[in-house]
């Protein structure tokens, strides 16, 4: 793995506290409402997603731009000789958390508004939620203009 020469992780309070009242209010009413492993599997699979979209991490290297939501199993790299350009921007309200893609763009947020949007070669958009976009832009250009 190479060093990374900038490294965010953002966290989603918003998206952990919701899941945890989830499921508290699942585990004090649902026990009675159905099954005890329908209550069970509910709460581990709230579990799981909090580990999934409670975080997400910015990597970005000389030679690539990395990224990751929770734990880095499902972890996308674009290299750097990639990118046509990079900016800094602001996604709708309706956008939404998560991953959502409309088939030639794709965004990656946990919380916020503010993303970094890289521009690819083949004129697709990935847009990475940051709290500090201005900070992970410079990163990419500092790394473009190593690149070239």
């Amino acid at each position: 793995m190479e060093p990374a020469s900038y490294q965010e992780t953002q966290t989603g309070v918003w998206t952990l506290v919701v899941l945890f009242v989830v499921g508290a209010l699942e585990l004090k009413f649902g026990l009675n409402l159905q099954p005890e492993w329908f209550t069970l599997a509910l709460v581990l699979g709230l579990g799981l997603l909090a580990v999934i979209f409670s975080s997400m991490t910015i990597r970005v290297t000389p030679e690539a731009v990395e990224w990751w939501l929770g734990l880095p199993l499902m972890k996308r790299r674009v290299p750097i000789a990639d990118i046509a350009s990079v900016s800094a921007g602001q996604v709708g309200w309706l956008t939404g958390l998560g991953i959502r893609t409309d088939g030639r763009n794709v965004t990656w947020i946990v919380t916020g508004r503010s993303v970094v949007i890289l521009t690819l070669a083949n004129g697709r958009h990935t847009r990475l939620g940051s709290n500090e976009p201005e900070r992970v832009v410079e990163a990419i250009r500092a790394a473009l203009g190593e690149a070239k």
